[in-house]
């Protein structure tokens, strides 16, 4: 058996017959069609290749659905901080208005003093 790897070679290559296994590794992803020849006694090939045709799915980290989710989530960390932020500088402004208006605490010791 021989194999044309998705024109990842020019010429046919043999396969070891007690393997029978392909393996390709760094395909991006996308549809590929495998085509394959044959020969049962090494001599005479058949001439039409047979072929298979498969898809190479792109792993999550690239696909558009968690790319978006990734997305969202930074939008959602910056919001909430933001708005904590801003809860923590309306609670300190608060603080600072009421002690702006609040009676000064009598000097107890310029009292007893007198």
């Amino acid at each position: 058996m021989s194999d044309e790897p998705l024109k990842l070679n020019e010429k046919w290559q043999e396969i070891n017959p007690d393997n029978r296994r392909i393996t390709f590794t760094n395909l991006k992803a996308g549809t590929y069609t495998f085509e394959a020849i044959y020969s049962v006694d090494h001599k005479n090939w058949n001439t039409s290749p047979l072929s298979m045709t498969f898809q190479v799915i792109p792993p999550f980290y690239k696909r558009g659905w968690f790319v978006g989710c990734m997305i969202l989530l930074l939008v959602a960390i910056l919001s909430a901080s933001h708005f904590q932020r801003i809860r923590r500088l309306k609670l300190q402004r608060d603080r600072l208005d009421d002690e702006k208006s609040s009676p000064e605490p009598a000097n107890s010791l310029a009292e007893t003093v007198s």
